[in-house]
């Protein structure tokens, strides 16, 4: 396997990574988005400062920003004697690390959960409905958007496994997952004690 090859895809991942759309969004709205809420640079912090329309432009710019990526990431058959499907995996694993610890902003970033969910529609899209369903009936069920993310961080080795998709996916979706629950310590613990941010109504 050609590291040079992996290496330049995961960087070049990282550097659109490092463009956080909660930033950029509540730019737009005279707001810092790091100094209100939670201080997270993510959707959800975005939906409680600035309001839904606002959190929805930042999920889908840092969905995207990843789908985009992989999706070119995965245009040539092989590269250096790398498959297509390795430099997508490259390419995500540097878009989630770029999300989550930023260049751009003092490596200070969202959580990775926009930016996985993107990725994952490209390479694993039956791992990605399970997972963003399950997202989807977790919030709509609790509330906490933490409460869904984790299920749908569990989901993924579980799918991504029961679908068939090959060994270094089935990786890719465990790391995904390790780094959604790492970043989300706070949130289980604050679920445990209860403090945690609810969404109340529709």
């Amino acid at each position: 396997m050609n590291w040079c090859v992996i290496l330049l895809f995961a960087f070049a991942g990282y550097l659109i990574g490092s463009v956080l759309f909660a930033r950029v969004v509540s730019h737009f709205y005279g707001i810092d988005i790091g100094n209100v809420g939670s201080g997270n640079p993510g959707a959800t912090n975005v939906v409680r400062s600035a309001g839904k329309f606002a959190g929805a432009l930042t999920f889908l710019g840092d969905f995207f920003k990843s789908f985009v990526t992989v999706m070119l990431a995965l245009k040539p058959r092989s590269m250096g004697g790398v498959f297509s499907v390795d430099l997508g995996i490259s390419a995500m694993l540097g878009v989630v690390l770029g999300h989550n610890f930023p260049i751009f902003f003092k490596f200070k970033g969202g959580k990775g959960v926009s930016a996985t969910m993107g990725g994952i529609s490209v390479l694993m899209p039956g791992t990605a409905i399970v997972g963003i369903l399950l997202w989807v009936i977790i919030f709509h069920a609790t509330r906490f958007v933490s409460a869904a993310s984790l299920f749908f961080a569990m989901s993924l080795p579980i799918t991504s496994f029961a679908f068939g998709y090959n060994g270094h996916c089935v990786t890719l979706a465990i790391i995904m997952a390790t780094v959604i629950f790492w970043c989300h310590r706070s949130n289980m613990k604050k679920l445990w004690n209860g403090s945690e941010y609810r969404f109340e109504g529709k």
